[in-house]
């Protein structure tokens, strides 16, 4: 099937973004003052209307305020991979857009749907990374996207086009939020069941934590100069492989190929690990492993749980205690270190913190409903990563053979 291939700037108006001052932006909304959405609110799931800024309604002109159909790029930013992210804007929108992004805005005889999806794809991407990396810039000049080539079917045919890859995107997007929620509910029930824990406001039995755990082990100091060696077999963690509270073993480097460590390193699957130092915000922060890849080892920064021979607590009740928001600002406040700085805190003011602790079977019920709600997440994720293979297919052949 065979198209007429045209240039994106014949088909749209390109609108720049809106210049202000930064003395008169504001957070919040005031009498006189319009929402502006800015590079940060571009992602890959759509258009996010959070961390706005406002500004003068007289600094936008009535061509810059937004428009159903419009789709918003950012046109420039200190991180290449963030310069060209597009999103089109599904819903009304009394606002405008900074100057560091564009719209482009289609013209009649364009389904805006059709139009939006292009931007999408992985051939604009590439497209526009080959633009960046080639100039070596962080900025897309007008003529960077008024010269890119779309092919224009019939306005039936792109209507039909735009409804089967919406309906696939819908279909994505509402697995997503399935994937949301259930990574939000074992935290809902552990606030549910088992309250602050700080506060003991369910009244369980008061004890320290050195009453069921039994203590930490930490790993191999990372040093600055090590010689990184990518034929190792070993990799140790960064911290940042626990601080967004699920177990990231990408996040590690290699060692030197003559480091053999000692069997006590290695991060087994079952281990709860924990980071000892870090800001005062990601200071305490655990993660679980489920499945760990060979030969990755514990840094001196993370510590793993250890379990006394007559349990008295299940790894998964610790895992979202110390992920309680009462827990986490009491060891940020325990921590040494100044303001702004890297904190650290010792074990000894670990396990010293009180807190009521249940029964040892409520725990094990507890537990039992998190291993089977991170069981249905990760069938949802295979599921979602189906989906999302599909739908980039669907994009791939609409916008080269057609169907």
């Amino acid at each position: 099937m065979s198209w007429p291939v045209v240039r994106v700037g014949a088909i749209s108006d390109q609108i720049r973004g809106v210049t202000y001052d930064k003395s008169e932006a504001t957070k919040s909304l005031a009498p006189g003052m319009t929402p502006i959405l800015r590079a940060n609110n571009i992602t890959d799931s759509g258009l996010v209307f959070e961390d706005l800024v406002y500004v003068p309604r007289r600094r936008v002109s009535s061509k810059q305020l937004l428009q159903k159909g419009d789709v918003v790029i950012a046109a420039s930013s200190g991180s290449l991979s963030v310069v060209g992210k597009a999103a089109r804007l599904n819903e009304p929108f009394d606002g405008s857009f900074g100057a560091f992004c564009k719209v482009l805005r289609p013209r009649d005889g364009v389904d805006p749907s059709y139009f939006a999806h292009f931007f999408q794809t992985q051939s604009y991407r590439k497209r526009i990374s080959s633009l960046a990396a080639g100039a070596n810039i962080n900025n897309l000049k007008n003529e960077h996207l008024d010269e890119l080539e779309i092919p224009l079917p019939p306005l039936v045919d792109q209507r039909r086009i735009a409804a089967i890859l919406d309906q696939a995107e819908e279909l994505r997007a509402k697995r997503s939020s399935a994937i949301r929620l259930l990574n939000a509910l074992p935290s809902a029930l552990f606030r549910e069941w088992f309250g602050n824990p700080l506060e003991n406001d369910r009244g369980w039995t008061q004890v320290t934590m050195s009453d069921f755990v039994a203590g930490f082990e930490s790993g191999r100091s990372i040093v600055a100069d090590d010689e990184d060696d990518s034929n190792s077999a070993y990799r140790v963690l960064k911290v940042s492989a626990v601080t967004s509270l699920k177990f990231r073993p990408e996040e590690s480097k290699p060692l030197p190929s003559s480091y053999i460590p000692p069997i006590s390193h290695q991060v087994k699957k079952g281990d709860l690990l924990f980071s000892r130092a870090n800001t005062a915000e990601l200071i305490g922060a655990t993660a679980f492993v489920r499945d760990v890849p060979p030969n990755i080892l514990l840094p001196d920064k993370l510590w793993r749980f250890c379990w006394s021979s007559e349990p008295k607590s299940h790894p998964h009740f610790v895992r979202f205690l110390f992920q309680h928001p009462s827990i986490r600002a009491e060891i940020s406040r325990r921590a040494s270190g100044t303001s702004g700085s890297m904190k650290n805190i010792s074990q000894d003011k670990v396990l010293s913190i009180s807190i009521g602790l249940p029964p040892l079977g409520i725990q094990q019920r507890f537990g039992d409903f998190v291993d089977h709600i991170e069981e249905e997440s990760s069938r949802y994720l295979a599921s979602l990563e189906m989906l999302n293979a599909v739908f980039i297919g669907l994009e791939h052949q609409a916008f080269t053979d057609g169907f």
